[in-house]
């Protein structure tokens, strides 16, 4: 697993997760340990895209292996037309029963209007992801 450093520069924390531009130009984000997304956390993890990639959607790598859970309003944000507007796909990177069963929930309630995949494998997802840069 890749980690990010908060502290690393261009690197963006919001209370539910970190992210980074990645010099290959996808969007990363990791999830803090134990951190539930609401529709809150959802809006400021959308708006810290826009931060880091002004005017531009790109791949979005996701590790939600640490994460317990996002809820109703959250994902239908992310689902929707606000996600879409950042990411023109999405890799969640998923290890533990629990994420599995996160994103597996994710995936069976919204609909998503780019495309997403479930990975365990970070350089596999990575491989995917590229294919959608812009």
């Amino acid at each position: 697993m890749t980690a990010i450093d908060p502290t690393e520069p261009g690197a963006l924390e919001t209370r539910s997760s970190i992210w980074r531009l990645r010099q290959d130009g996808l969007l990363h984000s990791v999830v803090k340990p134990g951190a539930h997304h609401t529709l809150e956390d959802a809006v400021a993890n959308v708006e810290a895209c826009r931060t880091l990639s002004p005017g531009r959607r790109r791949p979005l790598l996701v590790d939600i292996r640490q994460g317990p859970g996002v809820d109703r309003a959250a994902r239908t944000y992310y689902a929707g037309p606000e996600g879409a507007g950042v990411a023109t796909a999405t890799a969640l990177l998923v290890g533990s029963p629990t994420s599995r069963i996160v994103a597996n929930f994710f995936l069976g309630l919204n609909r998503m209007q780019i495309p997403l995949r479930l990975f365990t494998d970070e350089e596999a997802a990575v491989a995917w992801l590229r294919g959608y840069l812009e």
